[in-house]
């Protein structure tokens, strides 16, 4: 079993709020995680514009490794149905939180990347053993960072291990 947690990117507030609403719904309740600055990379701002925020969101109910996929293809046409012009302004990034790991669902297919099924790859961003945690080459910058590897190892620490045990 894993959490599943869903990396929230965007810059207006109300289409946080609603895109939360809407996850809620198909995954049911969830608390909202560490937020930040996005100033890690350019790459989306011909599309969403500048000063974007990024919000973690992780879903209480434990779920399967195996529904990853899935997860992807809903976030994947709920970005959509948010489009203005032909742009997204929230960008949604499903993943599933381990003790041993955090995999990022992906449609980039890259040899690091393993197919899980319907054109999702999954993409291990991070490992984790006991308080330390280990990047590759292809971490996002933002995973790199202090602020986002402590908020995951704390999940870790309060959430995921007591809920482990309790199964």
């Amino acid at each position: 079993m894993a959490m599943l947690v869903v990396g929230v990117l965007y810059k207006e507030d109300a289409f946080f709020d609603k895109a939360v609403s809407l996850l809620q719904k198909k995954f049911g309740p969830c608390y909202e995680g560490v937020s930040y600055l996005f100033s890690f990379t350019d790459y989306y701002e011909d599309e969403m514009g500048s000063d974007l925020k990024k919000k973690f969101i992780v879903f209480e109910m434990p779920v399967e490794i195996s529904e990853l996929a899935s997860a992807k293809v809903f976030t994947n046409a709920l970005e959509d149905s948010f489009r203005v012009n032909g742009r997204r302004p929230v960008n949604l990034d499903p993943g599933y939180l381990t003790p041993k790991e955090l995999v990022l669902a992906s449609v980039k297919k890259k040899p690091y990347k393993k197919d899980i099924g319907n054109g999702i790859y999954a993409h291990t961003v991070l490992e984790f053993e006991w308080d330390s945690v280990k990047t590759f080459f292809h971490t996002f910058p933002d995973f790199r960072t202090e602020l986002v590897q402590d908020y995951f190892l704390g999940l870790l620490k309060t959430k995921l291990l007591k809920t482990s045990s309790a199964l």
